[in-house]
């Protein structure tokens, strides 16, 4: 939760990073704080179970796609592009995911709670107990960052079957 701020623009939970929310499985309601990355955040609270399965994905019908979804946050700091040398500002690319194999280095995007896509060469070759996948770092290699990144390990990898 954001520190300092109070929660009266969120119906119910807690006004936080938008990422600490939607990988911690809470359901995002809405924009708080500065409207610039965080959210309310509902929790289940109901008690985890003993054993750490991961949840199946929930079945939520016809997708209706949000026409921002994927459409970088226009803010001062943040720079449109993310190539060809420009910088691109902390939260510009929120989907932007770093995926390391071995001493590889490739990006991807994430698409949803469970699954990023990226270059079939990247992971053609690798097992998952090779490949990490960090979201939310914004300088790599520095131990300074505007808010912690989270890295997880990969279950499995699915190569598109026209891959060559």
């Amino acid at each position: 939760p954001l520190e300092g701020k109070d929660n009266k623009h969120c119906a119910s939970g807690s006004c936080e990073f938008f990422l600490s929310c939607w990988m911690s499985s809470g359901l995002i309601e809405g924009a708080c704080g500065n409207g610039f990355l965080y959210a309310c955040c509902h929790r289940n609270t109901a008690k985890a179970s003993d054993h750490h399965e991961v949840p199946q994905p929930l079945n939520y019908g016809p997708v209706q796609n949000d026409p921002r979804c994927g459409v970088s946050v226009k803010n001062q700091g943040a720079q449109r592009r993310i190539v060809g040398g420009d910088e691109a500002g902390f939260g510009s690319f929120p989907w932007q995911a770093y995926i390391r194999i071995g001493s590889s280095r490739c990006g991807g995007s994430l698409v949803n709670r469970f699954h990023v896509v990226t270059a079939g060469h990247c992971v053609a070759r690798a097992s998952a107990r090779q490949v990490q996948v960090t979201l939310g770092d914004y300088v790599i290699n520095s131990a300074v960052e505007p808010l912690p990144a989270y890295t997880f390990g990969v279950r499995k990898i699915n190569v598109h079957p026209y891959f060559k």
